[in-house]
């Protein structure tokens, strides 16, 4: 007995997959109400004489053969269609779900055009701006009277382009108001000859890294003040104490791409753009710190925390700035951040970041100039964090 029943539940079993499976429902319901007309005009009393008979006397009247196969041939019909009619209906929902998550993800499309027309423009304006800035009228280099002035006219018209990259991102993802990003701009300084390498103030600023350590630094990235916009979340005094980034010195070295802290120090060594969708991702943060001392490892995860000092960054995306050397080679002189006080900055598309970065590249491409020249005015200007051993 229990093998016959277990044969019947797989051939009903069997029976429901091909109902689910079957993508003719237009056909389901035209044969099915053919045959049950076939059998109304066949037996029309029988059919009316039962449906009376079990109306009257349910469960104990006399059994009519044609009204009872008719009522289960009906029955079984009900059953069948509404099955394949549910099934239709969960597949009409996902598709529409999936079509939903794909406009969700998908970049706000209005930034395709406004990236060339309005955002290239501004730019544009912006960086010419900037270059008439640093122009020294007299001969020769400018004194540091004259170099500090234009450093400031140069930190005027960064501000406007940091508040034009900040916007761009905010429409690209088009979910988050334009107050929750922030960009800023850092430099590379590299390092000195000989010890102590870099600047007392500079090597004062540094985050997650051994001061004691220097000497296994190739660079570091100097994050100017004066060259960073704040998103609505972050401290007035955010950049009070100053911030740099430890660039180490890993070239040759197998465990380069697990020992250079993510964000800016990437683009540093690998010349490439790098996210962060979620800093209070623990897990995530932990496994990109994996390789670095457990010290480091518990400062980084603190400034990211709720009560960190970093705890306005949520994301993050920072893009090289880089430009042809004189050796025809590429060189990154610093790197664009873009931060923002929610996650998914760019938004959940894996691909956010290649399409942003295909945005902006050619602008920074313009900046890389205006960002020698402005190192170069701070050197003038004798900025204490640029005067190295």
């Amino acid at each position: 007995m229990g093998d016959l029943w277990a044969k019947v539940l797989g051939r009903l079993r069997r029976l429901f997959a091909w109902l689910e499976g079957w993508r003719f429902t237009a056909k389901m319901v035209a044969f099915g109400s053919f045959g049950l007309g076939v059998l109304l005009a066949i037996w029309p009393r029988e059919i009316a004489t039962s449906l009376t008979q079990f109306l009257k006397h349910p469960f104990s009247g006399p059994l009519y053969l044609p009204g009872t196969v008719f009522w289960v041939a009906a029955l079984a019909w009900t059953f069948a269609l509404n099955y394949r009619l549910s099934a239709d209906s969960r597949e009409e929902d996902e598709r529409v779900q999936a079509i939903r998550r794909a406009i969700t993800r998908a970049p706000n499309p209005r930034i395709f055009s406004s990236a060339v027309t309005k955002y290239g423009h501004a730019f544009d304006l912006t960086l010419t701006a900037l270059r008439v800035s640093a122009r020294h009228s007299g001969s020769g280099a400018p004194d540091k009277a004259q170099a500090a002035d234009m450093v400031k006219a140069m930190e005027e018209g960064f501000r406007n382009l940091l508040e034009l990259f900040a916007t761009m991102a905010a429409e690209f993802n088009g979910l988050i108001e334009a107050e929750e990003y922030g960009a800023n701009v850092m430099i590379l300084v590299q390092r000195g000859d000989k010890a102590p390498y870099f600047s007392s103030p500079l090597a004062g600023y540094l985050r997650f890294h051994d001061p004691e350590n220097l000497g296994s630094l190739a660079a570091v990235l100097y994050l100017p003040p004066a060259l960073a916009k704040l998103n609505s979340a972050a401290p007035t005094d955010s950049l009070a104490r100053g911030f740099a980034l430890p660039v180490p010195d890993v070239k040759g070295d197998q465990r380069r791409k697990i020992l250079v802290l993510p964000g800016a120090p990437v683009c540093v060594d690998r010349y490439r753009s790098n996210i962060f969708r979620d800093t209070r991702h623990t897990e995530k943060l932990e496994e990109a710190l994996l390789a670095q001392d457990a010290n480091i490892r518990r400062e980084v995860l603190e400034y990211f925390s709720d009560s960190g000092r970093g705890a306005f960054v949520r994301s993050f995306a920072s893009f090289p700035v880089v430009g042809v050397s004189s050796t025809l080679e590429d060189q990154v002189v610093g790197v664009l951040n873009i931060d923002c006080a929610s996650p998914l900055l760019l938004g959940p598309d894996d691909e956010a970041l290649t399409t942003f970065e295909a945005l902006v590249t050619p602008m920074l491409r313009q900046l890389m100039p205006a960002v020698i020249e402005y190192a170069k005015l701070l050197v003038l200007a004798e900025d204490p964090v640029m005067l190295t051993a």
